[in-house]
């Protein structure tokens, strides 16, 4: 018996249909999974995958649950179609829901009844924001990745619908190009972080081997200001520029010895810097003063003075700028002591020439006429001679309050343990 004509023509327009719409589906799976490699960033990706997914499928809703390994479920990443915040909050714990069965088969599922399917779990919550978007019908397909599921891909209508197995199998299709693209972006986006980090630390690395080196070339400059005959003003004046803030030198009593341009010699200094140099002689490093905005660097010297190194600045100092600081108040320190050293030597020779000119009979009068004129003093005018028996332990202010008081014409020294 032969099959009629018509039959025939009808069965390859059907045929030819079927080809034209897998074509079609093909061409749109092709299409999507080449805009998805282009893609680097994984929130796009992700956005994109729901996106075609609903198009693809002509469905209400898309959607896409990512794996939080650390809290064991899932949590909507990204949606397109839905209109309840509820939904897009929600979390499915391992094993419930639709979510869960196809996490757990680690193949396609779907349901054309939610509300009433009791081939998986419900939960109140989950059904609730499922429930507020009038969802009917779910489609779930897995995203694989290394054997592991790393999430469900959704697509989701408001009515009873039965999806076919061609609508399955490109849905499923989508689901295998999107996990590649998710991790793809994933891994391009931890290299790109990666990458920056290793950026930032390397200008962090480069800005700390520059302050290194201008701490070096600071304290070279200021060894060859010093070695050329500089003062202490000078040397405050380069330590301002550099640390980027005015400069005193003072004594132990925080009377200014020297500073830079900028810094006030006339106002008295806050009494928490006396505080601040003791602890920076304490621990051999400068100190921070937050509560007057300044640096202090012990200058202390071998005779036991406590003056030092005062930077005015608010902001930190890096550990470079640091070292640069403590290093200008060593500085500080030798020069200090190069004038101690001065100072200690004319005095002792101030008082070897009054104990030789006081003796009876001189030992060598020419070598005493050639100190006298040294020391400015006129052996050849009348001299006035005043002699003061002190207790030892006031002998040191006793004869640095003498010496102020006769400069620069009178001489003091110790005669026989006398001032």
């Amino acid at each position: 018996m032969s099959v009629p004509e018509h039959d025939d023509r009808d069965e390859l327009l059907r045929q030819l249909e079927h080809h034209r719409a897998r074509e079609s589906e093909l061409l749109a799976l092709y299409e999507t999974a080449h805009d998805l490699t282009a893609l680097r960033d994984v929130d796009r990706v992700l956005h994109a995958i729901v996106r075609r997914a609903r198009q693809l499928l002509s469905s209400d809703v898309g959607y896409l649950s990512i794996y939080d390994p650390e809290r064991e479920d899932f949590y909507v990443r990204a949606t397109e179609g839905s209109f309840s915040e509820d939904f897009a909050r929600i979390r499915v714990p391992a094993g419930v829901g639709i979510c869960g069965l196809v996490a757990a088969d680690k193949r396609p599922r779907f349901s054309s009844d939610y509300a009433n399917d009791d081939r998986f779990r419900h939960s109140g919550g989950i059904d609730h924001g499922v429930l507020a978007e009038h969802i009917d019908s779910l489609l779930g397909v897995p995203l694989m990745s290394g054997g592991a599921v790393i999430g469900v891909l959704f697509v989701a209508d408001r009515y009873a619908r039965t999806y076919a197995p061609p609508q399955i199998a490109l849905l499923d299709s989508l689901g295998a190009h999107a996990a590649a693209a998710i991790e793809n972006a994933r891994l391009f986006q931890e290299s790109r972080e990666a990458l920056e980090r290793e950026q930032h630390a390397n200008a962090a690395l480069q800005a700390r081997t520059r302050e290194i080196q201008s701490a070096a070339d600071v304290h070279e400059q200021l060894t060859a200001l010093l070695a050329a005959g500089g003062d202490l003003d000078d040397l405050a004046e380069v330590v301002a520029r550099e640390l980027d803030g005015p400069v005193l030198v003072t004594d132990g009593a925080l009377e200014p010895l020297a500073g830079s341009a900028a810094a006030a010699r006339e106002q008295p200094l806050p009494g928490e810097l006396r505080v601040a140099l003791r602890r920076s002689a304490q621990l051999g490093r400068a100190v921070r003063v937050e509560a007057v905005g300044a640096w202090v660097a012990s200058t202390a010297t071998s005779s036991g003075g406590d003056g030092g190194l005062v930077l005015w600045r608010e902001q930190e100092l890096s550990p470079p700028q640091l070292r640069m600081l403590e290093r200008a108040a060593v500085m500080v320190a030798l020069v200090l002591l190069a004038r101690e050293r001065v100072a200690a030597a004319e005095q002792r020779a101030m008082g070897d020439l009054v104990t030789g000119l006081l003796a009876q009979p001189q030992t060598d009068p020419p070598a005493l006429a050639r100190e006298a004129r040294r020391q400015g003093l006129p052996l050849d005018a009348e001299l006035a001679v005043i002699a003061l028996r002190l207790p030892l332990a006031h002998e040191p202010r006793a004869a640095q309050l003498a010496r102020a008081a006769v400069a620069p014409t009178g001489l003091v020294g110790h005669v026989k343990g006398g001032s």
